[in-house]
């Protein structure tokens, strides 16, 4: 009762400081992000009112231009005596000599009196362009040279071909009116639903530059300007173009924001806190069946196994757990048989007793198997001396009274000298010789260890198969340090030296559960190795830089053993202080692997894979080609792997659009050069859920 009260407190405290540590973030999100997305909307509507009021410009001039090369070609043809149609978009086409007008096609209306400037600029070869008073919005006169001497060809553009395509570029639903002004302000033409009310505004203005706010019809109003420069191209003086959007519509989407979002906090914050609540208690329970396992191993019982049904980092670690604890029995198995050969080689000087032993530690160490001792010496014939038999007592036999002479596997042991081992695989083999001590053909193969003792050959170790299996290499190792003890006595120094391997196998073990423990990251490093690997292999890395690379691959992310699980599986935008944890993580990989010199030429891709092009990276802010280069490779395979991959704060981006991100971000958080080698790879048909490192041709 104690213990399940206790459980719920820690359950309590984990859900609350997860509650707490879960609305301090979002509400600082919500606030930098309503400043942002203001901001943001204000300079794109700022941009994209700049962009109209140029589009709509140059539409104008285009239709002008347009214009221009109709009447150019009219210009070509004997308007006088040959039945030259009206281009579209003209009114009326005429020639104007001496001030007169001489020839006319269509309607051309008054043609005013041109300039002497306009006069000497037609002379030039430079059109001419006024625009009309006699409609609105108004017709355009464009005046050129005429092939005839002293003569002008003069055409009337009609109004809607000029100013209705210019109008539209600038038309968008947020765009609330557009309008062309003449040099002095005046409105040209004007459109969409407030364009009067612009205009009004507008008008006596200075031309209006860049960005500005504006009042129409009694509303604040973004209005963007730009200078048409006609005089650059024709002989007329400059116009000008505005576009204007409601600053209520422009942060419309803000109002909503702020409106939806404390429901959708309070909503978000019950929907989180009953989810972790349900996870929680699930946590608890594998997490329960752990400590209980780990309190058993604690006091000596490495028999019984954790049983974890959860499919999580929980299921692997008790995987490993149960290796670990499986191999810790078998280690503990063999140096509690070393401590009895031991104690009976120091205590006891009857040879008989150290031999029985032995057998008695050989059946603990390879249970369920047939094990019996041969002994001979010189020239004497080996014979059974005594048999451990599976699940059974040790069968002596009696003072050697009727003795089971081995002949045929004396000398195949012999022929293989002490150092051999003899597996007799079949019936004639020798096993025949061995079926009155009890061997049977399910002992095979049966493996012979010789005894030796001062480097002589004094017998052998026949210990049956089990399910058909031999013993292993390993077991004749072990069979050997056993021998080896129960000849000598004590060889403290091997037991020391096992004893360390163990404890470095259970290491390597906790670690590999370690780096296991999130679902989010699970095959990240090797997939990221993967494609650090084909961008090097574009990138013609030599095959030495290739081995660093793939180690600092799969290597890059150790120093998140040393991140807490809070912050690598945290299902939102993290704190500043989260992120402080998160970023120390290349720092603590390097510090790990540092010892290791065989890891030296992957540290700076361990230290520096989350270094930028542009010095804002971490955690050493190093810039351009100053960081490692096979780091800046890695930076981009670890993004790529990290934005199409799922985690817990968001779902997995398309490939397409990553590729784009990453692309945008060429030169500035990463080496283009590297971005142009991923152009390649994508463009391959690589595909990051089957092009894994395991995939790899040379991995087994």
């Amino acid at each position: 009762m104690g213990r399940h009260f206790l459980r719920t407190k820690v359950a309590r405290r984990i859900l609350l400081t997860f509650l707490v540590g879960a609305i301090v973030p979002i509400t600082l999100m919500a606030a930098l992000s309503f400043g942002a997305v203001t901001n943001q909307l204000r300079d794109q509507s700022r941009e994209r009112l700049g962009r109209l009021a140029k589009a709509s410009g140059m539409a104008a001039v285009e239709r002008i231009w347009t214009a221009h090369a109709a009447l150019s070609q009219i210009a070509a043809m004997d308007l006088v005596h040959a039945p030259v149609p009206l281009p579209p978009g003209f009114r009326g086409v005429g020639v104007v000599e001496g001030g007169d007008l001489q020839t006319v096609r269509g309607r051309l209306g008054d043609v005013p009196p041109f300039s002497a400037d306009e006069v000497e600029a037609m002379g030039r070869g430079r059109p001419v362009v006024r625009v009309t008073r006699d409609a609105s919005p108004p017709d355009l006169f464009l005046a050129i040279p005429s092939r005839t001497p002293g003569e002008t060809l003069v055409g009337r553009v009609v109004a809607d071909s000029v100013w209705v395509r210019a109008l539209d570029a600038a038309a968008l639903p947020t765009t609330s009116a557009v309008c062309f002004l003449d040099h002095a302000s005046a409105p040209l033409a004007c459109g969409l639903d407030q364009g009067g009310e612009l205009a009004a505004a507008t008008a006596g203005r200075p031309g209006i530059r860049g960005v500005q706010e504006v009042e129409v019809a009694g509303e604040a109003h973004l209005v963007a300007g730009w200078e048409v420069y006609l005089p650059a191209s024709f002989e007329a003086p400059p116009w000008s173009v505005v576009v204007s959007e409601s600053r209520a519509s422009i942060y419309g989407p803000v109002r909503t924001f702020s409106y939806a979002f404390p429901l959708a906090l309070v909503l978000g914050l019950a929907v989180i806190g009953l989810l972790a609540n349900v996870q929680i208690r699930r946590t608890m329970e594998p997490l329960d069946e752990l400590t209980d396992a780990t309190r058993r191993v604690a006091s000596g019982d490495l028999v019984s196994r954790v049983a974890v049904t959860s499919n999580d980092e929980f299921a692997d670690l008790a995987v490993s757990f149960n290796q670990m604890a499986s191999e810790l029995h078998g280690q503990f198995a063999l140096l509690e048989a070393g401590r009895h050969i031991d104690e009976v080689a120091l205590t006891e000087l009857d040879r008989d007793r150290i031999v029985a032993t032995l057998l008695r530690s050989c059946a603990e160490v390879f249970p369920g198997r047939r094990i019996g001792v041969l002994r001979g010496g010189g020239d004497e014939k080996w014979r059974v001396w005594g048999v451990v038999h599976p699940g059974g007592d040790l069968a002596r036999d009696p003072a050697l009274a009727e003795p089971v002479p081995v002949p045929t596997v004396q000398a195949g042991l012999t022929a293989r000298g002490a150092k051999g081992v003899l597996v007799l695989e079949g019936l004639d083999g020798g096993l025949h010789e061995l079926a009155s001590a009890g061997y049977e053909p399910g002992d095979l193969p049966l493996t012979v260890v010789p005894l030796t003792a001062h480097g002589e050959l004094r017998g052998g170790l026949a210990i049956g198969g089990l399910r058909g299996m031999p013993v292993s290499e390993k077991g004749v190792a072990d069979v050997r340090d056993l021998i080896g003890r129960a000849a000598l006595g004590v060889q403290s120094a091997r037991l020391v030296g096992q004893l360390e391997e163990m404890s470095w196998g259970t290491l390597r073990a906790l670690a590999r559960a370690i780096d296991a423990k999130s679902p989010w990251t699970a095959g990240h490093s090797e997939r990221v190795a993967a494609l650090g690997l084909a961008l090097g292999d574009v990138m013609g890395l030599n095959p030495e830089a290739r081995a660093i690379l793939e180690r600092g691959g799969l290597l890059h992310d150790v120093g998140k053993i040393g991140i807490p699980a809070s912050v690598l599986d945290h299902p939102g935008r993290l704190s500043e202080e989260q992120f402080a944890i998160m970023r120390s993580h290349p720092v603590i990989g390097a510090t790990i692997l540092e010892p290791i010199v065989a890891f030296a030429p992957a540290l700076p891709i361990v230290r520096s894979h989350h270094e930028r092009w542009d010095g804002k990276g971490y955690p050493d802010g190093l810039a351009g080609e100053d960081i490692d280069p096979l780091a800046r490779i890695l930076a981009v395979a670890d993004v790529f792997d990290a934005m199409v991959s799922e985690r817990p704060y968001r779902g997995a981006m398309d490939e397409s659009l990553v590729h784009d991100i990453i692309r945008k971000d060429a030169g500035v958080a990463f080496d283009p050069a590297v971005v142009e080698a991923l152009d390649v790879v994508l463009g391959r048909g690589w595909n990051h859920q089957e092009k894994t490192y395991g995939s790899l041709s040379h991995v087994a």
